[in-house]
């Protein structure tokens, strides 16, 4: 089935921080999230998601401003409901790609080439510091946009792969 997303063209340096968007990159599709790093001023951008599953991560270089994007300003993050991907207690280790419950809003982990960094989602703001308390982390999510009467298209989905195993090792 084939997904028409409702977006406008326009390009990165004219997105707000917070807005998702369409772009290409070494002749890929793209969806990435642009993020206002509020300690250095400057505009960078999370890929979200890629073809060939790259992300969630932090660019190390954004995309130029002249960059052609299709900005997807109705894109809404939506938490799986399988339980088997939701953790409710214990501090737990944040991975590259969960999606945190924080107080009242949501933050996406990413990898930033030095471990993982915070994003606050509709802030478009990375955070360096966060006091707010964790009170669930979601291990696989999706983007989606409002399609036809009371529709949703998926526009992308991202699982967290397991890296530790849970159980006893045998000397």
């Amino acid at each position: 089935m084939l997904v028409q997303f409702s977006g406008q063209a326009t390009s990165f340096g004219a997105l707000a921080p917070g807005l998702c968007f369409a772009f290409e990159r070494e002749g890929r599709p793209h969806i990435g999230l642009k993020v206002r790093d509020d300690a250095g001023g400057a505009d960078s951008c999370v890929v979200v998601w890629a073809e060939g599953g790259e992300g969630p991560a932090l660019l190390s270089l954004p995309p130029p401003n002249d960059c052609p994007v299709l900005s997807l300003p109705d894109a809404m993050f939506q938490p799986a409901a399988d339980p088997t991907q939701i953790q409710t207690e214990g501090t737990g280790q944040r991975e590259a790609g969960q999606l945190l419950l924080a107080e009242d809003r949501w933050l996406l982990v990413v990898g930033d080439g030095a471990g993982t960094a915070l994003i606050d989602i509709k802030a478009g703001a990375r955070i360096r510091d966060a006091q707010d308390a964790i009170r669930i982390r979601f291990r696989a999510w999706r983007i989606v946009q409002k399609g036809l009467g009371d529709e949703y298209d998926t526009i992308c989905r991202h699982v967290v792969k397991r890296q530790s195993k849970v159980g006893f090792a045998r000397d």
